[in-house]
């Protein structure tokens, strides 16, 4: 999302409604999704931000990889388990069991009618 530093002059521009504003009718091409972690937010965002995204869009989430003691990811990959069953997707984790973490991304235009 276009988020301009104060050290620009710009203004500091979050959400999807202030996105949809600087978009101005367009979509994104990708879109990267790193914010809030429990199931209820992830959902929120995504469902928030997606239809920023171009048809043919790919959305990435951080933190897809389960927690194995460090209560990072949260629910995330609650969520990506959820989503990489509907949309085409890739999950990019350095190695399997690892602690949080990984990124996952989906293909919007997989996703049944």
């Amino acid at each position: 999302m276009f988020a301009p530093s104060s050290f620009d002059g710009g203004l500091d521009l979050a959400g999807p409604t202030a996105g949809a504003v600087v978009l101005k009718g367009r979509s994104v091409d990708f879109l990267f999704i790193d914010g809030d972690h429990s199931y209820g937010g992830v959902v929120a965002d995504f469902n928030s931000y997606a239809p920023l995204s171009a048809r043919h869009g790919l959305i990435a989430l951080h933190d897809i990889a389960p927690d194995h003691g460090s209560a990072h990811s949260g629910d995330v990959p609650l969520f990506w388990w959820d989503l990489s069953n509907r949309y085409k997707s890739w999950g990019i984790i350095e190695a399997t069991g690892q602690d949080c973490y990984g990124i996952g991304v989906i293909q919007m235009q997989s996703q049944p009618d």
